[in-house]
């Protein structure tokens, strides 16, 4: 994964050019955890100008695996 940078900065590089965001919401199972990271793998290649993880929304996911959480 590249590193991260300001959203701001990403769309003026890609200005004139479509935007496509993703959003992710955490898994609660070590399985689903394997499918997120496929899943991911699949969905880059529509080169998102940023992916977003919701995570803990209204405390339905605040304990999900700790494996899905993204490394710093």
């Amino acid at each position: 994964m590249s590193e991260s940078r300001k959203l701001i900065d990403c769309m003026k590089e890609n200005e004139g050019k479509p935007w496509i965001s993703l959003e992710y919401f955490p898994p609660r199972t070590d399985a689903g955890v394997t499918n997120l990271y496929e899943r991911i793998e699949r969905m880059k290649q529509l080169d998102p100008l940023f992916v977003d993880f919701t995570w803990g929304a209204g405390g339905s996911t605040a304990s999900a695996p700790s494996a899905a959480a993204p490394s710093p």
